[in-house]
């Protein structure tokens, strides 16, 4: 799981923040030896705003 949090800066929901949790169900991470690496992935996503 990979949780990264951060302020939203300019729009609508300016001065507030978001909290973005990203759930690895499966992580290859043999793939980064092979020719060319890991060149992407995907996974579940979950969106927090908070003082909104």
């Amino acid at each position: 799981m990979l949780t990264v949090t951060g302020p939203i800066t300019s729009g609508a929901l300016a001065g507030s923040t978001l909290t973005q949790v990203v759930t690895f169900v499966t992580l290859d991470l043999g793939a980064c030896s092979q020719p060319g690496g890991l060149t992407g992935y995907d996974a579940p996503s979950t969106w927090i705003f908070s003082n909104l």
